[in-house]
C-alpha cells in the first residue's frame, strides 16, 4: 500500500514518544482519512448516527460561535455551517487543515480552519465561544485534563462542551480485529468509561449535564454483518445493554 493510503485493516500503528509523533501520524494519512472505513453500509450508518448524536448534544439555535477541536478533514464542521453564526476548526496536523480548507465550498464565509495545539489554543480568544466540541479526540491525547482546561478557557460562561469518544466498556474493541483488522491508531491511545469521563470533566472545572452511550454498529465491517448488528442495535439501546454501546457522548457547561 502506498504511503498515506489508509484503511483500518492496513495502517501502521504509530509509536508515540512525543506530541509530534501524533501529528506525524495524522499528517501521513490526511489525504485519505475520510476513506479509511470504506463506503459500505455500516460505515454510512455509523457516521450518520454519530452526526445525529452530535447534533442532539449540540442543540444549536443558529446564533452560536462554535469551535471544533481536532477537526481533522473538516467534514463534521462543514455540515454545521448552516446551523450556527460562525465556526472554527483547529487541528495540530497541518496536512489535515490543508485538506479541510480544500473541502470548504467556495464562498462559504462563516467557517475558518487553523493549525493550533489543543493544549494551548493560542489562536482562540478566552471566553469567546458558545460551543466547543470534539469527536474522536480525547482518546488520542496524552494529557486530556490539560486539553479540557484549555477548552474551558475559550468557552464563554454558560457555554457548553460536547464530546464523543469510544466507550471502554464496549465489547467491540476486544473483537473488532476479527472483522476489520483494526488496531489502535497510536500506541498511547486510551479508551475511557463514563465514570472516568465524568471525573475528568469535574477535575477540569466543568459542570456535567449528561453522559450517555450510543451505537452498536461500527464502521468498516463487511455488509454481511450489517443487518444483524443493526437489528441488535435497535433492541440493545432500549435496555440496560445500552451501557455497552460503542461510543460515549457527553455535554458539560462552564459555570
Amino acid at each position: 500500500m502506498p504511503l498515506g493510503q489508509m484503511n483500518e485493516r492496513t495502517f501502521k500503528m504509530r509509536e508515540v514518544r512525543t506530541d509530534k509523533d501524533i501529528c506525524e501520524f495524522y499528517n501521513t494519512y490526511a489525504e485519505h482519512w475520510s476513506n479509511r472505513f470504506g463506503f459500505n453500509k455500516s460505515s454510512v450508518h455509523f457516521f450518520q448516527y454519530r452526526l445525529n448524536v452530535l447534533n442532539r448534544m449540540l442543540d444549536l439555535k443558529g446564533n452560536e460561535l462554535i469551535l471544533d477541536v481536532g477537526c481533522g478533514d473538516g467534514a463534521i464542521l462543514k455540515a454545521l455551517t448552516t446551523r450556527c453564526k460562525s465556526c472554527v476548526g483547529i487541528d495540530a496536523a497541518e496536512k489535515m487543515i490543508d485538506v479541510a480548507r480544500r473541502n470548504v465550498d467556495a464562498g462559504l464565509q462563516n467557517i475558518d480552519f487553523r493549525v493550533d495545539d489543543v493544549y494551548i489554543l493560542e489562536t482562540c480568544q478566552s471566553n469567546y465561544f458558545d460551543v466547543v466540541y470534539f469527536t474522536g479526540l480525547i482518546e488520542h491525547l496524552q494529557r486530556p485534563i490539560s486539553a479540557l482546561r484549555s477548552m474551558l478557557r475559550v468557552l464563554k460562561t454558560g457555554g457548553r462542551l460536547i464530546g464523543i469518544t469510544p466507550n471502554a466498556r464496549s465489547p467491540w474493541y476486544r473483537i473488532n480485529h476479527l472483522f476489520r483488522g483494526a488496531k489502535r491508531h497510536l500506541s498511547t491511545d486510551r479508551f475511557y468509561t463514563k465514570d472516568e469521563i465524568y471525573n475528568m470533566l469535574v477535575k477540569s472545572s466543568f459542570r456535567v449535564d449528561i453522559i450517555d452511550c450510543w451505537g452498536f454498529v461500527p464502521g468498516g465491517i463487511p455488509n454481511i454483518f450489517y443487518l444483524p448488528l443493526r437489528l441488535a442495535e435497535a433492541i440493545f439501546e432500549r435496555y440496560f445493554i445500552r451501557e455497552y454501546g460503542g461510543g460515549i457522548a457527553f455535554r458539560a457547561f462552564k459555570s
